[in-house]
């Protein structure tokens, strides 16, 4: 899967969820981290599908959150581009969710071909 698709999903969940949350969590800052946890997730998800999965979680992530950023500078006229602690607690929380995903992913992933690979029966 490659990084367009993946960030193309998130963005379309985003969205989606970001409107039907709002009913349920009317708090905009719980709404916010729930979000954010269930996206970037996503993102650690999909990117396990391509051949470099830390790579691709990372750069995906990367792109997501500077996508935000430029939205809320130059959509909403919010400035946060001039804060450099702001734009830093920005990509540390998403890219912290998405690294321990692919890397639970991975290791679950990794787990499941080994045991596999035991039961086929093949031995030295």
């Amino acid at each position: 899967m490659n990084i367009l698709r993946i960030i193309g999903i998130a963005l379309i969940v985003m969205v989606g969820l970001g409107f039907l949350l709002v009913p349920v969590i009317p708090n905009f800052i719980i709404h916010s981290i729930v979000l954010s946890i269930i996206v970037y997730s996503l993102v650690g998800i999909l990117s396990l599908k391509s051949d470099f999965p830390y790579y691709m979680g990372y750069m995906a992530s990367f792109c997501l959150v500077t996508l935000n950023q430029l939205f809320y500078h130059f959509i909403l006229n919010v400035p946060v581009l001039f804060d450099p602690v702001t734009i830093f607690s920005s990509y540390l929380p998403a890219l912290l969710i998405v690294l321990i995903t692919v890397f639970i992913g991975d290791r679950l992933l990794s787990k499941k071909e080994v045991v596999g690979y035991e039961r086929g029966g093949v031995s030295l």
